[in-house]
C-alpha cells in the first residue's frame, strides 16, 4: 500500500488485517454512544416524516407511511437501539444540508421528485458511508413497519401476513382485479 498524502513521508499505513478491522468495528459503538445522547434531541422530526412519506407515499388504496405512524415507530426504535438516534439525526441532517446546497431550501420544502433524487443520491454514495447506511437502514425498517400494518395491504390482494402460511396457492394465476 502506498503512502497516504496527508501523512509525513516517513509514515506508511500498515495493511489492514482481520484483527485490525475487528478493532475498528468495535470502536464504532463507543463513538456513537458518546455522540448519541445529544443527537436525538437535534433530529428534525419533520425531515424523518418527509423521508418516510417519500419512500412510502399514500395512494388511492393505501395510506402513506406517516399516516400509519411509521415515523413515530422509527423514533420509538431509536429509544431502544444503540446509535439509532444518532444515525437518524446525522442522516436527516445530511439530507437537509444537501437540499440547501443543491436547491437553496430545506429537504421538507423540496418536491417529491427532489426528495426522491436526494434519497437516490444517498444510495449512490460508497458502501458504509453514513448517507448510504442511513437510507438503506431506514428503508428496510420503514418497509418492515409499514407492511406489518394491515391497512398497507389494501391493493396488494393480501388479506393476511405472508408468514407463516406462505403462498399455498402459488401454482395458480393471481385473481384479476377490476
Amino acid at each position: 500500500m502506498g503512502r497516504s498524502p496527508i501523512l509525513p513521508a516517513a509514515v506508511t499505513m500498515p495493511p489492514l488485517n482481520r484483527r485490525a478491522m475487528l478493532a475498528l468495528v468495535a470502536a464504532v459503538p463507543i463513538f456513537g454512544a458518546v455522540a448519541g445522547d445529544g443527537a436525538a434531541a437535534t433530529m428534525d422530526q419533520s425531515i424523518l416524516r418527509a423521508v418516510v412519506d417519500t419512500m412510502l407515499p399514500g395512494d388511492g388504496d393505501a395510506p402513506s407511511g406517516s399516516n400509519l405512524g411509521v415515523d413515530a415507530q422509527l423514533r420509538h426504535l431509536a429509544d431502544g437501539i444503540p446509535n439509532y438516534a444518532t444515525l437518524l439525526a446525522l442522516g436527516s441532517g445530511w439530507l437537509d444540508a444537501q437540499a440547501h446546497r443543491q436547491a437553496g431550501r430545506s429537504f421538507t420544502a423540496l418536491s417529491s421528485a427532489g426528495r426522491d433524487g436526494l434519497l437516490r443520491a444517498a444510495l449512490a454514495e460508497p458502501d458504509q458511508t453514513m448517507p448510504r447506511v442511513y437510507v438503506t437502514r431506514l428503508r428496510s425498517d420503514a418497509m418492515t413497519l409499514y407492511y406489518a400494518h394491515p391497512a398497507a395491504w389494501r391493493g396488494l390482494a393480501l388479506d393476511a401476513p405472508i408468514q407463516p402460511a406462505g403462498y399455498p396457492d402459488h401454482h395458480r394465476a393471481p385473481p384479476r382485479h377490476g
